[in-house]
């Protein structure tokens, strides 16, 4: 913000594109699995379908989200509430527990909400960033079948 506040914006002030997000290299990509799928539809006499070129080519990295969440889910938000019913527990008993409990039970609370907007945010990068790259990839197909028109 600094640096647009105090001259315009030049072409040089943008960060570079990383390589994996490249146009050139998603559009490659993609117009080979279209290939492929023209191809294939050609030998089994169907319709080359869209969808599952986009599933082949995004569905891998996007199942990787999908196993880190369903890990949230299943492990993390499943022993949270375990967890806090022992710190709850920790205030309830008599005074002869150790103040080392209270401390290790309130760092896992903690400690799961924290890993638990980690994982969450990581994973809405994660796939904001496929869709990006499908958007990407779908675009520069489509732009390169309106050229060769």
């Amino acid at each position: 913000f600094y640096k647009g506040f105090k001259k315009d914006l030049e072409v040089q002030d943008l960060y570079n594109v990383n390589q994996c997000d490249l146009s050139s290299k998603l559009g490659n990509k993609i117009e080979r699995y279209w290939e492929d799928e023209c191809e294939k539809a050609k030998r089994e006499n169907k319709k080359p379908e869209f969808t599952r070129v986009l599933r082949r080519m995004f569905m891998k990295p996007y199942s990787l989200y999908g196993v880190e969440l369903f890990f949230q889910c299943m492990v993390l938000k499943m022993a949270q509430p375990l967890v806090l019913a022992k710190f709850i527990k920790y205030f309830e008993s008599p005074r002869n527990v150790e103040l080392y409990d209270g401390w290790i039970w309130a760092t896992g609370v903690i400690g799961m909400a924290f890993i638990n907007v980690v994982i969450t945010h990581h994973a809405a990068l994660g796939q904001a960033r496929i869709g990006m790259q499908c958007r990407i990839a779908t675009c520069s197909l489509i732009y390169r079948k309106v050229l060769r028109l």
